[in-house]
């Protein structure tokens, strides 16, 4: 089951090539942890997500930050 993450106010997706910032967003999140898809609540009702992605679990947000991934690249691979 994925879940939705919804936000009221303003979005920062970045793409890695220089788009945009897209505002009134969400985020359908699958099972392993992936964005699945992004969709725009300007055009997209609860009823409408909850027909589309009957399974669904909807968080909101608002005023959170979402942060994909932390990864420390900071090693050493070798003591010498």
């Amino acid at each position: 089951m994925g879940f939705l993450v919804a936000f009221d106010e303003f979005m920062v997706i970045f793409n890695g090539n220089g788009g945009n910032p897209r505002p009134n967003c969400g985020l359908i999140i699958n099972d392993k942890g992936f964005i699945d898809s992004i969709i725009d609540l300007d055009f997209v009702n609860n009823d409408q997500i909850k027909h589309l992605y009957p399974t669904v679990k909807v968080f909101d947000l608002k005023g959170k930050f979402i942060i994909p991934g932390l990864i420390d690249a900071h090693t050493h691979t070798s003591s010498e």
